[in-house]
């Protein structure tokens, strides 16, 4: 059964839900936060790699966040510009 959960996503088992744009979401909870990860567009590759997050988090390698801001990578690039 599926359940719709927050915008758009539709649940398709426990850990994995399907985005609007066909791609899977696997998420998995360390300390009471949900770590949630695109997966792809195959649920085999999906429910693999739900695994493999659920193993890292309990061994206690957390992801590191996949967002990459402007900001970020602006000053990165400031700071390799500027002479030395």
């Amino acid at each position: 059964m599926s359940r719709t959960s927050s915008p758009g996503r539709t649940r398709v088992e426990r850990g994995i839900y399907r985005q609007p744009n066909g791609k899977y979401a696997v998420c998995a909870r360390r300390d009471g936060v949900l770590r949630f990860r695109t997966a792809g567009y195959d649920l085999a590759a999906a429910r693999r790699q739900r695994g493999e997050l659920v193993t890292n988090l309990k061994a206690g390698r957390v992801p590191a966040s996949p967002r990459l801001r402007f900001d970020t990578v602006t000053g990165w690039w400031l700071d390799r510009s500027r002479p030395k």
